[in-house]
């Protein structure tokens, strides 16, 4: 005899069908609908439609090109991690930048937060937000197809759960689509976005991780550029077209990270700005 079907499945099952059919109706009629379309079909297992990357381009020796010792932990990537050679990018820009404070939107595993605060000198800290299993189906945007398997995992922050340096990590939950920032605006020297990477939620993170930066500055780092999730890159290259405040976007070639350094971080990251307005 068959199992009755749990009336939560029957629910997300169709409300995903509702949300595939209305993608699919009207997706042809904008550039974001089409771009949801295309990584819909990447959930069902079609090839990824990568957008070609447009910002102007550093290269890893300029990164590289002054780097104090770094300390890199958690070599073994996981699928939805930074590759090793970004994880070694993050954590020189981390040793050059000298932050004070980070702020992490989007924690996974915790792999990246661990290597930003083992790169931090004391009293150094990490706020690093991340959404709940139980809010994923109450999202204020849609997330991008594919994108529930790294937010219903055993555990947040599972990588630095039991080291010393949790100390000086804050660990936060919400939707950064609505999460209230108002008491940590204008107060961290390097932003990383790694959250969501449909089309709304980059360009709500990225206009978020402004406003979290210092007055005097800071950095901004942004994963998944010019990979497997085009909404990231298709938002980043509007952001850059679009607004005079991202202007400063570059690409590091060779990886999927997007960076914009902006006030004392220019000085201290001494990084080219070759084709930058």
């Amino acid at each position: 005899m068959s199992r009755p079907v749990p009336l939560r499945f029957l629910r997300r099952y169709f409300d995903y069908v509702l949300r595939a059919f209305w993608t699919t109706l009207t997706g042809p009629f904008s550039a974001a609908g089409r771009l949801r379309v295309f990584q819909g079909g990447v959930g069902l297992g079609a090839s990824p439609h990568r957008i070609p990357p447009e910002l102007p381009a550093l290269s890893l020796s300029d990164v590289f090109r002054a780097v104090p010792d770094l300390q890199v932990t958690h070599a073994n990537a996981a699928s939805g991690n930074v590759t090793l050679v970004e994880l070694v990018v993050l954590c020189a820009l981390c040793r050059n930048l000298c932050p004070e404070r980070i702020f992490e939107i989007g924690t996974f595993d915790g792999r990246t937060t661990l290597n930003f605060i083992l790169n931090t000198p004391p009293p150094g800290s990490v706020t690093t937000l991340d959404l709940l299993p139980q809010d994923l189906a109450h999202t204020r945007f849609s997330l991008a197809a594919g994108e529930g398997e790294f937010v219903e995992k055993p555990s947040s922050g599972a990588r630095f759960a039991d080291r010393p340096e949790a100390a000086r990590i804050e660990q936060v939950f919400g939707d950064s689509g609505t999460f209230d920032f108002d008491s940590y605006t204008g107060r961290f020297d390097l932003v990383f976005v790694d959250g969501s990477h449909a089309y709304e939620y980059v360009k709500k993170d990225s206009e978020t991780a402004l406003h979290l930066l210092k007055p005097d500055g800071g950095l901004i780092v942004w994963h998944d550029y010019a990979g497997d999730w085009p909404d990231v890159t298709n938002a980043l290259h509007e952001l850059r077209q679009c607004d005079p405040r991202f202007r400063g976007l570059q690409w590091i070639g060779g990886t999927s990270l997007a960076l914009m350094p902006l006030g004392k971080a220019m000085a201290r990251l001494k990084l080219p700005r070759d084709g930058i307005e």
